[in-house]
């Protein structure tokens, strides 16, 4: 899947000249990563992830692009609260920095020692299996609340919501998101992401954080966005919990 992102970025530059600036002009790309491990096996999935994300950097900052203020890269982890599942979120600026991204990891693995192939093998034995998807954060559906900070140590559970929608109803949900937590987020704050490259489109992700487990529980019984008509155009979802995992999240 990492590889057909990376060519379908290609070509939406020659096929679409103007893709780029009506996506990502007001909207933050961002890259997910949702990880799911076999059973039994987090411990030593997170020991080895965190191992090859730290050697990851190290690669990266020998040339000086993950650095603070100069293309600086995060990685954010969440751990799933309900299944052996992690999710992992890395937001750019553009398309060209999710092409670089993707140019400096395969350069990374190309290099990789006769023992790094094997525990690199032996990482991927561990996992189930992968999705990766590219997105656009929606500004004007997300909503951000003072003491709420999400992805932050304050608010470290999550819950989030997989909506894939009928084609064409795109407008109509976004505004109906837009609508609802508007009015019925109160001190809550709201993520919203629009699947750009990825399977089953179209899809929306809709992420909420809290300081507790209990406190999330509430938010999400306040936060039944996916009622009345537009169950009508509503073609399957899911949904979790999980918790940021600072152990694999990574920043400049």
């Amino acid at each position: 899947m990492k590889n057909l992102i990376f060519l379908c970025i290609h070509l939406l530059f020659f096929i679409t000249p103007n893709f780029e600036s009506r996506c990502a002009s007001t909207d933050t790309l961002w890259l997910i990563t949702e990880t799911f491990v076999k059973f039994g096996k987090k411990d030593a999935f997170e020991e080895a992830e965190s191992k090859n994300m730290l050697n990851f950097k190290k690669s990266f900052s020998e040339s000086g692009f993950w650095k603070a203020g100069n293309s600086s890269l995060s990685i954010f982890a969440l751990e799933g609260l309900d299944e052996p599942q992690y999710i992992f979120l890395t937001p750019f600026k553009d398309f060209a920095s999710v092409g670089n991204f993707f140019q400096k990891k395969e350069s990374f693995e190309k290099k990789f020692s006769l023992k790094e192939v094997q525990e690199s093998k032996a990482l991927h034995s561990m996992i189930n299996f992968s999705m990766q998807s590219l997105h656009s954060y929606l500004n004007e559906c997300s909503r951000s609340s003072e003491g709420n900070t999400f992805l932050s140590e304050k608010t470290p559970f999550i819950h989030y919501w997989v909506i894939g929608i009928t084609f064409g109803n795109e407008d109509v949900f976004e505004k109906h998101l837009k609508q609802f937590f508007l009015q019925n987020t109160g001190a809550y704050s709201i993520n919203v992401w629009k699947v750009l490259l990825g399977a089953d489109n179209p899809k929306y992700i809709i992420m909420t954080s809290a300081t507790s487990k209990d406190a999330l529980e509430k938010q999400i019984s306040d936060l039944a966005f996916i009622k009345g008509s537009i169950k009508d155009i509503v073609r399957n979802q899911r949904e979790g919990s999980a918790i940021l995992k600072q152990k694999l999240c990574l920043f400049p």
